[in-house]
């Protein structure tokens, strides 16, 4: 039987999203380097934001998956359009930065993709009794503070447009918490606080595409 080599997917000259801007926090690995791939092969301009644009090289099953050295330089070997930043979701004001160099390089941002966060620790290391008070706050930033941060950045600029959508992601962690360790609890606190930033926003007119439990 022949060997099938499989080919590097190159988008089509046109695309559904061709010439939008896109931002997705978290593409440097996992789901949202798809997002950021699936983006950009329909024709998106992406911003990648990571904290490190190379936190793939942590998990050995994603290092084997990539087939180039970051999220941007797949999306560029494709035929799209990427640029990396590194930001600290975290960080009202590094997230500002970001924003306005995306705006400052392409014009626009149409698309928010909030798919940083996620979980640290046990879950046995994380029952409400045993639970460090430095994971509570990394976790609540991480999640909640990181996506209200995110939305905060683009929502002026999509006002401005009268355009622009925002994809929450969030762990299932953040609907159905687990008995088996306090973060999950954090996770689905976070989750719940991101509905009431984002009820605001629509309320001024800025589109929330469903929320993605994952």
């Amino acid at each position: 039987m022949a060997n099938i080599v499989a080919e590097p997917y190159r988008r089509p000259t046109t695309g559904k999203l061709d010439e939008k801007v896109a931002i997705v926090t978290g593409a440097a690995r996992g789901l949202g380097r798809a997002y950021a791939k699936r983006l950009a092969g329909l024709g998106t301009k992406v911003a990648v934001a990571d904290l490190n644009l190379h936190s793939y090289e942590e998990f050995e099953a994603e290092a084997k998956d990539m087939r180039a050295d970051s999220t941007v330089a797949e999306i560029e070997a494709s035929g799209g359009i990427a640029l990396g930043v590194e930001v600290d979701v975290r960080d009202h004001e590094a997230v500002q930065a970001m924003v306005a160099r995306v705006v400052r390089e392409w014009g626009r941002v149409e698309v928010l993709v909030a798919d940083a966060g996620g979980g640290r620790g046990r879950p046995v290391d994380t029952k409400a009794s045993t639970l460090d008070p430095a994971l509570l706050q990394l976790v609540t930033e991480m999640n909640l503070f990181g996506t209200v941060y995110s939305c905060n950045a683009v929502a002026p600029i999509m006002k401005q447009q009268r355009s622009g959508k925002i994809i929450r992601v969030s762990s299932v962690a953040g609907t159905a918490p687990s008995a088996e360790g306090g973060e999950a609890r954090i996770l689905c606190c976070a989750s719940r606080g991101t509905e009431g930033a984002l009820h605001i926003m629509r309320e001024s007119g800025v589109k929330q595409c469903n929320d993605r439990p994952v």
